[in-house]
């Protein structure tokens, strides 16, 4: 589909240059006019030229004349000399209305691009991954956890003297001294927010009209984080990581190709639709990371409502056992154990206790069952208050993760904007206030939630 650009000459009427999507990356040179006709030349940086609608290897510069696109519009009688230190971006995204040759030339329809609004982009945007990498560090947390607990399991299984060791006890009895770096989930995990970040640098540098140099510069960085991803490691692991294997692949090919040719422009362009996929598997990872500390909190309350069931059942059939005279005592410490019935959602942990009895009379032993009485029902009390904030921390982990999604959204959006504003030169720029809002709402809850442990 071809576009359109409008120009003005001298004479202060407009031509316009009808180019083609291929030709958008193309770098404008210079206006000159060669035997008397105005014409447009056009750096190539790589690939082919296109010339009178034909494609040609012969030069790294096509001379385009400059047609009025209405009758009437005569070519500018001056000569403008080309003027190679100042280059006109015109057909890249994003560039600030560029020029003023020599010669009174000038381009309307290049947009300004506010610096320091992308600036505070940027900012905005490190500040979300700080907050993912919260989210990924309790993940970290949860899978250290997890490996305590399974250590702790196998030494109650395996009552052997070696067993008692402290290497055993801490997973520890093996070592291994190859020099070679063995990436875990969690690292895998730092590394896609690397891509992310460097795609992003990239995509902001096109957007807001950087310079060549800077857009090759990001574009390099972009290149070298897909590079360094841990493919064949990550394709060695089970399960979590594998995602990421196929959809980087793709990009290093992609990407590889447009930067041996130069064309760091399209690099990022055509990296969107892929990096589309590679952002969207931050989705997968949230659902994994609620999953897998929802386990086990659901664990650690199964076990704390275990106890607390046996504790009343043992209080039970104590106060069920004879007659208490007087009762008034016993009866205190039975409300007290029936008040902690309900943990969580309605749910009853144990039935309720009944009143004690004043008949059959009690045994000469009955002060003793009554401090153990008291003892049970202290135990309770504080089972209870720690089950409680078992609930506590799932509903509040729940609400981090419900916000980490959001942020996921959002961060989802504004890439696409930046991609919409590096595309068609819009000038447009993600809504930072949006941005931040989410950021904080995500800080919000992860405090609280952190409160809550």
């Amino acid at each position: 589909m071809a576009n359109c650009r409008s120009v003005f000459l001298t004479s202060g009427r407009p031509t316009r240059l009808w180019y083609t999507e291929e030709e958008s990356s193309q770098y404008v040179d210079a206006l000159a006019e060669k035997k008397g006709k105005t014409v447009l030349t056009i750096r190539r940086m790589g690939g082919k030229d296109l010339e009178d609608g034909k494609a040609s290897n012969k030069s790294e510069e096509n001379s385009y004349h400059l047609q009025p696109k209405h009758s009437g519009v005569n070519p500018v009688p001056e000569i403008m000399k080309s003027h190679k230190d100042h280059i006109c971006h015109p057909l890249r995204l994003g560039r600030a209305a560029c020029l003023a040759l020599l010669g009174g030339l000038s381009v309307v329809s290049c947009t300004t691009v506010p610096q320091h609004e992308f600036q505070t982009y940027r900012r905005a945007f490190d500040e979300a991954r700080v907050q993912s990498e919260h989210v990924l560090a309790d993940y970290a947390a949860a899978r250290q956890l997890k490996s305590n607990l399974v250590v702790q399991g196998n030494l109650k299984a395996n009552t052997s003297a070696n067993a008692r060791l402290l290497a055993s006890r801490l997973g520890l009895d093996t070592f291994d001294a190859t020099s070679a770096i063995r990436q875990d989930a969690i690292e895998v995990r730092l590394k896609a927010w690397d891509v992310i970040e460097t795609y992003n640098e990239a995509l902001a540098a096109v957007a807001s009209g950087a310079k060549a140099s800077e857009i090759e510069g990001a574009v390099n960085g972009f290149l070298g984080s897909l590079q360094q991803f841990p493919l064949e490691e990550v394709a060695k692991m089970a399960g979590d990581a594998v995602p990421y294997v196929g959809v980087v692949t793709t990009l290093i090919g992609l990407v590889q190709k447009q930067v041996e040719a130069r064309r760091f422009r399209q690099a990022v362009l055509k990296a969107e639709l892929p990096m589309k996929q590679f952002v969207g598997l931050l989705r997968q990872d949230a659902v994994l990371f609620r999953n897998y500390r929802v386990t086990l909190l659901n664990e650690r309350f199964v076990e704390q409502e275990i106890l607390i069931f046996d504790r009343a059942d043992r209080f039970r059939i104590i106060t069920t056992s004879h007659g208490w005279n007087p009762p008034d005592d016993v009866n205190a410490l039975v409300k007290q154990m029936n008040s902690n019935r309900v943990l969580a959602a309605g749910v009853e942990t144990f039935p309720e206790i009944p009143q004690v009895a004043t008949n059959p009379p009690p045994p000469s032993s009955v002060d003793s069952q009554l401090i153990e009485l008291r003892s049970l029902a202290d135990a309770i009390e504080r089972e209870v208050g720690e089950a409680r904030g078992t609930v506590v921390e799932l509903s509040a982990y729940h609400e981090l993760m419900r916000q980490y999604v959001l942020l996921i959204t959002e961060l989802e959006r504004t890439l696409g904007v930046l991609s919409e504003a590096a595309r068609n030169s819009t000038g447009r720029i993600p809504s930072v206030a949006q941005l931040q809002q989410v950021i904080s709402g995500v800080r919000l809850a992860r405090e609280i939630y952190s409160e809550t442990k």
